[in-house]
């Protein structure tokens, strides 16, 4: 009896834990794709700086190797190193697999580009919005990457639709 008595008790207080925990899971899981976001947009900035021949962050597509259209399919670094304008496979840098459950989007973003001074080569800010599925109403749990002219990204947080 008392040992039904003491797994009543567990179970109950591993039932108010649950719901705690899968939050961090989340919370983490956000923090992570952040930072990894982050150090992407960074390392494309320096790959920029040390090629003297920028460089792009984009969309992956769909074979690994070419830039697409949805941003939750991953992150592709790519160099222009025969300055051409135009991106070939063997230029890749750096991939960024997808992150589950969170969704990232950019509004009328097909890329993000830096010169070979490290600095932005469009006029206004880039920006990246990631978002935990669920996202719960109200909480501060989105986060925004912005990238200025300068080429520096930033992060802010915002709430939940």
């Amino acid at each position: 009896m008392e040992l039904l008595v003491v797994l009543t008790i567990i179970a109950v207080l591993m039932g108010l834990a649950f719901p705690s925990f899968i939050e961090s899971l989340r919370a983490n899981r956000l923090a992570s794709t952040t930072n990894l976001t982050l150090a992407t947009l960074a390392y494309a900035r320096n790959e920029a700086l040390r090629a003297k021949s920028g460089s792009t962050v984009c969309p992956r597509g769909a074979d690994g190797t070419s830039c697409g259209k949805d941003w939750n399919a991953g992150l592709l670094v790519w160099t222009d190193d025969d300055r051409d304008q135009t991106f070939d496979a063997a230029e890749v840098r750096r991939t960024l697999e997808p992150s589950g459950n969170i969704a990232i989007s950019a509004n009328n973003v097909d890329l993000i580009a830096f010169d070979h001074q490290g600095r932005s080569t469009s006029t206004t800010p880039r920006s990246l919005r990631l978002q935990p599925d669920p996202c719960t109403p109200g909480q501060y749990q989105v986060r925004s990457i912005s990238v200025g002219a300068i080429g520096q990204a930033s992060v802010s947080k915002e709430t939940c639709p």
